[in-house]
């Protein structure tokens, strides 16, 4: 699905953002990218999106070049970033109409997803009168509406309250299940790449490069049982020493 190698970028004269990145990312993984402030995690996702290009090296989705793969890839920003005079629906179908889906046919895929993420009863409502969760499941329907095979986010649901977090987690896998997409998560929340990733990347910064991957083996589906697993805080406890070590080298 993804192919990075020897990838670094820098702007202008500046030391390199990010240097020498090689990963592969198979179709259906679930990778999670975490590391200190600074080490990059943006800027990757930005470069696998296409919106930005590398100084050197070479990135491939679905064997094509980000640009040329655009259509397949949808991005989750940490904002929801909704357009505050459009209702649900019509934020949902955004980029369905951008692409000349026919009314009908747009319809029938909105509400589908507006159902799949739970906020039929807020269809008809706008923006300013959703919460914060709510809003964030707004844009990932958005998201989904063009059927991605590569899903990219960068912190989505990280100025949400715990609670509203892991439950957005659970929805996130749930979605994945049934859609089949592989995705790329941004993180600073140890316990949240843990919970969601069948693999987990530990990036060191100054300049940002890869410092340690991470398999992680729990089954699906993934619940708030195996959040009180033992084998659950015990990835946390290898994933947070791993960042403590970027943090100190």
């Amino acid at each position: 699905m993804l192919t990075l190698s020897n990838v670094s970028k820098r702007y202008g004269s500046s030391p390199p953002v990010l240097e020498q990145i090689d990963l592969v990312i198979d179709q259906g993984e679930f990778v999670s990218l975490i590391g200190p402030s600074g080490c990059g995690k943006s800027t990757l996702l930005k470069l696998i999106s296409g919106l930005t290009s590398p100084g050197s090296g070479s990135i491939l989705v679905d064997g094509k070049t980000p640009v040329n793969a655009r259509k397949t890839i949808s991005y989750i920003f940490q904002d929801a970033t909704l357009l505050p005079w459009r209702t649900v629906s019509r934020n949902v179908g955004l980029g369905l109409e951008l692409e000349h889906v026919s009314r009908e046919s747009r319809k029938q895929k909105v509400d589908s997803l507006i159902e799949l993420v739970g906020l039929s009863h807020v269809a008809r409502a706008y923006p300013r009168q959703l919460s914060g969760g709510m809003k964030m499941r707004v844009s990932v329907a958005r998201a989904l509406a063009t059927a991605p095979h590569l899903l990219l986010m960068d912190e989505p649901f990280g100025a949400l309250d715990e609670m509203t977090r892991d439950r957005l987690n659970e929805e996130l896998l749930r979605l994945r299940a049934e859609q089949h997409w592989t995705a790329v998560f941004v993180t600073h929340s140890v316990a949240e790449a843990v919970f969601l990733s069948t693999r987990i990347i530990v990036l060191a910064p100054s300049p940002g490069r890869i410092a340690e991957e991470i398999t992680i083996p729990l089954p699906f589906p993934r619940t708030s049982v195996t959040r009180e697993s033992e084998q659950f805080e015990s990835f946390v406890t290898e994933v947070s020493r791993a960042l403590r070590g970027v943090h100190s080298a």
